[in-house]
């Protein structure tokens, strides 16, 4: 089986977190050097990729789009603030009151 480097489709990622982890792995890294390179802990990087933590576009902007190497990929750059962004527009599931039955 052969292995391709063809650049998927910005639009097949429909969370942020997905998104975030092909771009580690496509850039061959693991969470530790994602970690360092955005001055995170390998945690946050890990709630991160399993939507348990918010991403914070700013951040996102300042630190993550150059450690993924986004900078000559402008519609990847864009579908990972997209996504960071709806992330953050949905409500908190520990905040959401229950419907009354």
């Amino acid at each position: 089986m052969s292995t391709s480097t063809a650049v998927a489709s910005p639009t097949i990622f429909t969370t942020f977190g997905a998104l975030l982890r092909y771009l580690r792995l496509r850039g061959d890294m693991n969470q530790r050097d994602l970690a360092i390179a955005v001055g995170y802990s390998e945690a946050q990087i890990s709630r991160l990729e399993q939507n348990l933590r918010l991403p914070d576009p700013d951040v996102l902007r300042a630190r993550f789009l150059s450690a993924l190497d986004l900078d000559s990929e402008p519609a990847l750059a864009a579908r990972l603030l997209e996504l960071a962004h709806a992330a953050r527009a949905k409500p908190d599931p520990a905040t959401v009151e229950p419907a009354e039955p």
